[in-house]
């Protein structure tokens, strides 16, 4: 971890995954965020066609009407959402950034499915980012950041799951997006715009999320809040990769419960390269 200054160096990870020629490293790395992005988030004007088509692609993610691993072409989306198949395209882009569409090398998009490799590569890279952009953060934020970090932490603390689970995971993305906006620097928050709705993903995966674990999420956030508040940078990271880990910690008993011997959930899609 970094040494306790708000200038301290971050030790390097010793983990194979941040060296540029694994795989998981150059997926994060491959090609540049779109122009002006900063964190992912709903386009611009809910109510353009761009719009349009985001919402109604997310929703159908969302609903289980797009699965997991279904490829996607612009002509049938556009027929299914009575939108044009520019923002279609558009929409794809976005929701690529946001981690919940997968687009190959041969620009065929697919419903983002998650294997049990790509499961811990993951998080080994949200377990190194999110504490080192934590820290970054740590100082920076003002009192009208942190006071909206407490509203949302508050909000997560009143939903009820399972009914709320995709509210808590809507609350809880929002509590992370504005502590890594904070960070002050642009090329971290490329990188964890690439991975940090990787909860997300899983929801989509199984269902449902490791709910259970949503009042231990609510008490780290507020030992989160306390470290940004204190302006500690080396204290803020290890509360958020304490966080990470309690998190993945969760999600890896929800994989075990609902996998097979050979780590695949019941359903998985068959996905070609």
């Amino acid at each position: 971890m970094a040494s306790g200054s708000a200038s301290g160096p971050l030790l390097k990870p010793k983990n194979p995954i941040f060296t540029k020629k694994h795989p998981s490293f150059a997926r994060l790395c491959r090609g540049p965020a779109r122009e002006g992005t900063t964190m992912p988030g709903r386009p611009d004007g809910a109510g353009t066609a761009h719009g349009r088509a985001y919402e109604r692609i997310r929703n159908a993610i969302f609903t289980g009407r797009l699965r997991p691993g279904q490829q996607l072409t612009e002509e049938y989306l556009a027929g299914q959402f009575s939108v044009s198949r520019t923002p279609v395209r558009q929409a794809l882009r976005l929701l690529a950034d946001q981690g919940l569409i997968e687009i190959r090398a041969n620009r065929r998009s697919y419903v983002a499915d998650v294997n049990e490799a790509q499961f811990e590569e993951i998080f080994d890279l949200l377990s190194f980012l999110e504490p080192y952009s934590a820290g970054l953060a740590a100082g920076r934020m003002g009192d009208e950041a942190i006071a909206r970090l407490k509203e949302l932490n508050a909000a997560m603390a009143r939903t009820r799951a399972p009914a709320d689970n995709r509210t808590f995971l809507e609350l809880n993305a929002e509590f992370h997006d504005l502590i890594h906006a904070h960070s002050a620097s642009e090329k971290v928050r490329e990188l964890l715009m690439r991975v940090i709705r990787f909860p997300h993903n899983l929801y989509l995966k199984f269902g449902q999320i490791p709910d259970a674990h949503n009042p231990s999420s609510v008490v780290e956030h507020g030992q989160i809040i306390a470290a940004l508040e204190s302006g500690d940078r080396a204290f803020t990271e290890v509360q958020m990769k304490a966080h990470v880990e309690s998190v993945r910690l969760a999600f890896r008993r929800l994989w075990d419960e609902n996998g097979n011997e050979d780590g695949r959930v019941p359903g998985d899609a068959d996905r070609p390269d």
